[in-house]
């Protein structure tokens, strides 16, 4: 079955998977939580969750639709990198207490490679219309205060 995204282009005039991405249930991806439990808040965009974007700039619309994710299939770089961001900002673990390691299912999505200076590790994960928690394979949490 060929995945859709109506749910993600709507009210759009551009499609927002139309550029270079790709679906991938090989590499392993993270996401960071506050609770101890995944839940499907823990997987909603900006978007999703009502957060007005101030940017017509179509990259930062689609920025705003995605769910970032941490390509994660080497986790030690990670944590060295959240080791970094509490040097400068000890303030992230007040939004980031855990960190699930995870597989995107086949049918769940699309990833965007959106690297930055900061996090050479940013993807952006664009859910299809089928998308649900099911749709992703939990493969293993961590608290990040026990890695940092």
């Amino acid at each position: 079955m060929k995945m859709k995204f109506d749910r993600l282009n709507k009210d759009l005039d551009f499609n927002c998977v139309s550029r270079i991405m790709k679906e991938n249930t090989e590499d392993s991806f993270a996401r960071r939580t506050i609770g101890e439990k995944f839940r499907d808040v823990d997987f909603r965009s900006y978007y999703e969750e009502g957060k007005p974007l101030n940017s017509n700039n179509h990259k930062h619309i689609m920025m705003h639709r995605g769910v970032s994710v941490d390509y994660a299939n080497d986790l030690s770089l990670l944590f060295n990198r959240y080791k970094l961001i509490l040097n400068f900002k000890p303030q992230f673990l007040k939004y980031a207490k855990y960190l699930y390691v995870l597989k995107f299912l086949k049918g769940a999505g699309v990833v965007w490679n959106t690297p930055s200076h900061d996090n050479p590790f940013h993807r952006t994960f664009f859910k299809s219309d089928y998308f649900s928690i099911n749709s992703i394979s939990i493969l293993s949490k961590h608290r990040i205060m026990d890695h940092v």
